[in-house]
């Protein structure tokens, strides 16, 4: 009987957990991102997602720069990647930025791109930790 009550007690925990994680995953829209930002400006995807909520603007946070670089230039642009806000210089001393959406409004469910590029001129790739919320 004991072995009984402890396997559906463990059959409810698993049934709880499981659901969480479907709730967790569906709101992707904010997270943690590492990104290596490419030699020469290159540029590259941070994050990408449909918008969630009806506000005219993202947050970003650039967490740790490698190789002693001072940060990254970000900008949002639409689905077919054209560009949406202006450039936005993030450094890790800067915290959380908001970068504003131009020409919107933008409602929720649009899809959008946050794209990041060294601001500094590089010759070697540079790796980049950072958070952002695509609201």
């Amino acid at each position: 009987m004991t072995n009984l009550k402890i396997k559906r007690l463990l059959g409810a925990i698993g049934i709880i957990i499981f659901s969480l994680c479907f709730m967790i995953a569906w709101a992707v829209s904010s997270g943690n991102y590492t990104i290596i930002l490419p030699a020469f400006k290159g540029d590259v995807i941070a994050m990408q997602d449909y918008k969630q909520t009806n506000d005219q603007f993202v947050y970003n946070k650039v967490i740790s720069v490698g190789k002693g670089y001072k940060g990254a230039d970000f900008w949002v642009t639409k689905q077919d990647d054209t560009r949406i806000s202006n450039v936005t210089p993030c450094y890790p001393s800067n915290g959380t930025v908001m970068i504003n959406l131009n020409n919107g409004p933008y409602s929720k469910g649009t899809y959008i791109k946050l794209y990041a590029q060294n601001h500094e001129l590089t010759y070697v790739d540079v790796q980049l930790n950072g958070w952002a919320d695509l609201r």
